[in-house]
C-alpha cells in the first residue's frame, strides 16, 4: 500500500507493505529561520561563497531540517495522525545544498500490532545520491 496521505483505521491491516514519498526542497528561507529558531548560524550552512571555500558545492541544509522531512512524513503520512516517532536512528552520507531538489522515501519493515508500533526504513536522495538513511520507531495511539 502507498499513501500520500495519513493512515486510517481502516488501513491497519495494511501497514506491514505501507509506503510513503515526496519530494522537497529546502530555500534560504527556511535555512535562515532555522537558524534565528536554532541560533545556529554556521556560514556553512548560510553564506554558499564561505561553503564553497571550503570545498562544498554551495551552503549546506542544515541536517535538523532533513529531520523535519522525516517528521513530516511520519506525522503526516506514514502513520500519520494515529502516531507519533518514538526513536530515530539518521546516517547523513553526503551534503544536501541549499535549494537542490530531494526525495524521502519511507516503508514499513515492520508493523508490531501487539506493541502498537511500525518500525519504517526511511531514503533521502537527491538524483542518484544519497543523502541520508534512516531507521524509526513510530508508536501507534489508536482509540
Amino acid at each position: 500500500m502507498k499513501t500520500d496521505s495519513p493512515i486510517s483505521l481502516v488501513d491497519i491491516a495494511e501497514l506491514s507493505s505501507a509506503t510513503a514519498e515526496f519530494d522537497f526542497v529546502v530555500g534560504e528561507t527556511e535555512q535562515q529561520a532555522f537558524a534565528s529558531i536554532s541560533g545556529d548560524f554556521n556560514p556553512l550552512h548560510l553564506d554558499p561563497e564561505f561553503a564553497r571555500g571550503r570545498g562544498l558545492k554551495g551552503a549546506v541544509v542544515y541536517g535538523a531540517m532533513i529531520v523535519a522531512q522525516i517528521s513530516r512524513i511520519i506525522g503526516m503520512r506514514l502513520p500519520g495522525s494515529a502516531g507519533i516517532w518514538s526513536s530515530l536512528k539518521i546516517d547523513f552520507r553526503e551534503p544536501l545544498y541549499v535549494g537542490e531538489a530531494a526525495h524521502i522515501f519511507a516503508e514499513v519493515t515492520h508493523y508490531s500490532e501487539a506493541a502498537r508500533s511500525l518500525s519504517l526504513k526511511i531514503k533521502v536522495a537527491s538524483g542518484e545520491r544519497t543523502i541520508a538513511t534512516a531507521s524509526a520507531l513510530a508508536t501507534l495511539h489508536l482509540s
